[in-house]
């Protein structure tokens, strides 16, 4: 396996999305240039395993007959995993450090949701968790651990986890993965190369249509000032980064009190949005280009931070600003921008060419969003104004098609419904975010997709889904709900329940799903 896997590791990095090159691609990288036993049944078996002992009775690092037993019934790729996390490795290898003056490499584990079984590109500190297998690291996710793509720490390392579901839904796309993967390593190595301490931040206000327009024209601006740099014009590239920094100094005028918390947004996200086209990309014409499509794919600006600040750091970046030195959380990459560009003062709003980034289109066009968001709204609101199913992930979302995702406040999240642990009543749930403070909002997703948990599979068709922020509790309207054994119908969705589950009511007309 290791010698296939090294010969087939050189192909990636850098290339445009050409639908022919990326299935040739996925069949020579991630699958190893040959067959692979990927243990189709693993899933079905690998819990048996456990349970009857293999794993729980050899836990030490040189438990190669339980690793073995244990990859025999693997649901996760081991000849896949291995080739994203050599070429991961060889990614960061050429960097050498040099982007943050850091090394960049860091602990990677891809996790089954269903099986908690787990394969890392290095040990636990104490091998308590994962054994040797191989170039490979094999275990089980401690079960106080949620399994998703996010960085957690746990057996002395922190973690960048990608769940396994989330990689084969994503194999066909594997320039997009190696970016998504690069993307949370970097979020994982954040807290050691920044100075200070993390804040927290909000963008809510981008539902408003001021905010909307001015953020699309502070994007344009600063496109236009990467590509100017690219043309080797710095009259232009001066002119769109003043115009940009105009732009967005009278959004802030209107909402003073988001201003720093877009520095905030875009320190997090912008960054790491940088440091991963850096390090794919080879020359400022795709990076300029993976960024203007990443843009024009999102039309809701709700995660206008990782381009806002993914291009200032790029522009600062080009223009030749050592900008990474001592780099702080507290950070305003906007500010850096308009210290390194010498500019002492704005222009007026009115005064800007504001139409060479596409003023009226962009009114027309948020204007009409705007209507729809409306209408959406109210929507949202009916459907969830009756009963509700609550459930609980230890899973994972795949098979993503949304059409649009809303921002909902208070109103939407009642701190009283005592829903916590499927309707114990001396439980009140009051959600905080992970500073203490009341976060009572939720997110509505619209469209098609399935939603997997320890509980089974929801499966929802041109329907809603209220995603509860930081508590992994998720609702669907309950109107209409029939059972039928282990399946349960209501509108615009049907949930197949594992065995061992069933569905309750957690009173208020409301309905829950807790183990038998």
């Amino acid at each position: 396996m290791g010698t296939k896997a090294r010969n087939c590791t050189i192909i990636v990095g850098g290339m445009k999305i050409i639908s022919l090159v990326l299935l040739a691609l996925t069949t020579m990288i991630l699958y190893g240039c040959g067959n692979s036993n990927s243990g189709a049944d693993g899933a079905d078996y690998i819990g048996n395993a456990w349970e009857n002992g293999v794993w729980e009775n050899d836990t030490r690092p040189n438990a190669n007959n339980a690793a073995s037993t244990l990859a025999g019934l693997s649901p996760i790729d081991h000849e896949t995993a291995a080739n994203i996390f050599m070429r991961i490795e060889a990614i960061l290898d050429a960097d050498g450090g040099e982007l943050w003056g850091a090394d960049l490499h860091g602990p990677i584990v891809f996790a089954d949701a269903e099986s908690r079984y787990a394969v890392a590109n290095m040990a636990d500190i104490g091998g308590e968790i994962f054994v040797p297998y191989g170039n490979l690291y094999v275990g089980r996710i401690p079960d106080d651990i949620r399994i998703s793509s996010y960085n957690v720490e746990f057996g002395g390392r922190r973690w960048s986890m990608v769940s396994w579901g989330w990689v084969l839904n994503h194999l066909n796309e594997p320039q997009r993965l190696m970016l998504s993967i690069l993307h949370k390593n970097f979020h994982a190595k954040q807290p050691y190369i920044f100075e200070g301490e993390r804040s927290w931040y909000d963008t809510s206000y981008v539902e408003e249509l001021d905010v909307r327009i001015t953020l699309r024209l502070e994007i344009n601006a600063l496109l236009s000032a990467l590509r100017a740099v690219a043309e080797g014009d710095r009259q232009e590239t001066l002119e769109s980064i003043r115009n940009a920094l105009s732009i967005r100094a009278e959004r802030h005028r209107n909402h003073p009190d988001f201003t720093a918390h877009d520095a905030t947004f875009e320190v997090v996200e912008g960054t790491a949005v940088f440091t991963e086209v850096m390090l794919m990309f080879g020359t400022l014409e795709e990076r300029i280009n993976y960024l203007e499509m990443q843009m024009y794919e999102e039309p809701d600006l709700q995660m206008f931070g990782y381009n806002t600040g993914a291009l200032y750091a790029l522009l600062l970046y080009e223009i030749g600003v050592d900008w990474r030195a001592g780099f702080s959380w507290e950070a305003d990459l906007s500010a850096i921008m308009r210290e390194a560009a010498g500019l002492d003062e704005v222009i007026l709003f009115n005064e800007i060419h504001l139409e060479r980034y596409g003023y009226s289109a962009i009114r027309l066009a948020e204007e009409a969003w705007q209507i729809e968001m409306e209408r959406l709204t109210q929507e949202a609101k009916d459907a969830f104004s009756g009963s509700l199913l609550f459930l609980y992930s230890r899973g994972e979302f795949n098979d993503w098609d949304l059409d649009v995702r809303l921002l909902y406040p208070e109103w939407f999240m009642p701190a009283n419904y005592d829903l916590l642990d499927y309707g114990r009543d001396d439980v009140v749930w009051r959600p905080t975010d992970a500073f203490g403070n009341p976060n009572l909002t939720g997110t509505v997703f619209y469209g098609d997709f399935i939603y997997t948990g320890y509980f089974g599979e929801l499966e929802v068709t041109g329907g809603h889904i209220l995603l509860w922020h930081l508590m992994w509790r998720h609702s669907v309207p309950a109107h209409g709900v029939e059972v039928s054994g282990n399946i349960v119908r209501g509108d615009n969705w049907v949930l197949t329940l594992n065995e061992g589950f069933e569905l309750r009511d957690v009173g208020g007309g409301h309905f829950g799903v807790g183990e038998v």
